[in-house]
């Protein structure tokens, strides 16, 4: 596990240094999720990609409005009954608990996986003889991208769009002992009572229950009318993951034992930004004697 982890993480840096077109790879990149802070956290990263040289085809529901070299769009954006920009209100959030959460990205899982697989323009791309070199995609509501992988026989790498949801860490034999590692759903902290290890820990149990048989098995369902009816299980598909790069950041989600094919890459798609004015910088920074040039 920790040679394959290694050698995948020197095979992505190389993706993304490699100055010689001729070496350039063939990238398949599927992001089912209506989401646009999701898309927002991976879009960078596939552009790089696609300015070192390499041909990246990205399906998702955010088409680029101008062309980029190397970059080509498949959009998803009429398929989702989700709407992907929206203004929410917080007064619903007193009834959304883990196992509403958890009825929510099943729905959101199933829906995403019919429509993007259903796609004419994806539909060719399943039925054509087309190759590729790397599938990058996310995990989330549901493993059914990963079907790209084993249709092409390529390794696939996976972006966690927040905290490993309690179903992903088994993809890459990730650590999530609920005793001392509160998992994404739970409000406790690293320093639990046993009360709420003991939460905790039922939570876990539940989360990957529900996921195992009522979110992968629908899915699973929905890719073999795709794939074939001989398409491994989800969890199998799953197991093949490389590397998952997680949205989250140890200050912030509280630190937690990673093996090397987590890699935490918070603030991947915060760009440089302007020099601040002498007025915000004073009121940022403040001096005794104010602004100094």
């Amino acid at each position: 596990m920790l040679l394959r982890s290694a050698t995948f993480l020197f095979a992505t840096f190389i993706t993304l240094v490699m100055p010689n077109d001729s070496d350039a790879y063939k990238i398949l990149a599927v992001f089912g999720h209506p989401g646009k802070s999701h898309f927002r956290f991976y879009a960078p990263y596939l552009e790089k990609l696609a300015a070192k040289g390499h041909q990246v085809l990205t399906i998702s529901h955010f088409h680029r409005k101008h062309s980029v070299a190397n970059y080509t769009d498949i959009d998803l954006l009429e398929t989702s009954s989700i709407r992907t920009v929206k203004t929410m209100s917080l007064d619903g959030l007193d009834n959304f608990n883990q196992i509403t959460a958890a009825l929510t990205l099943r729905k959101w899982g199933a829906e995403a996986c019919k429509k993007t697989l259903e796609h004419p323009e994806v539909q060719k791309i399943i039925k054509s003889n087309d190759t590729f070199d790397l599938l990058v995609t996310e995990t989330f509501s549901t493993d059914c991208y990963l079907t790209f992988a084993h249709q092409f026989k390529i390794p696939s790498i996976a972006f966690s769009p927040c905290a490993l949801m309690p179903w992903v860490p088994d993809k890459v034999g990730h650590v999530d002992n609920p005793s001392y590692t509160p998992n994404h759903f739970s409000e406790s902290t690293d320093h639990m009572d046993f009360g709420e290890r003991v939460i905790n820990t039922l939570s876990v149990v539940f989360h990957k229950f529900f996921y195992c048989f009522f979110m992968a098995v629908p899915v699973h369902r929905i890719a073999s009318n795709h794939f074939g009816d001989n398409l491994p299980t989800m969890s199998d598909l799953g197991r093949n993951t490389s590397m998952i790069f997680v949205n989250s950041h140890f200050s912030l989600s509280r630190p937690r034992p990673l093996v090397p094919g987590v890699i935490e890459v918070a603030g991947l798609h915060i760009k440089e930004g302007n020099k601040l004015s002498k007025f915000l910088f004073v009121l940022a920074v403040g001096t005794r004697k104010g602004w100094k040039s």
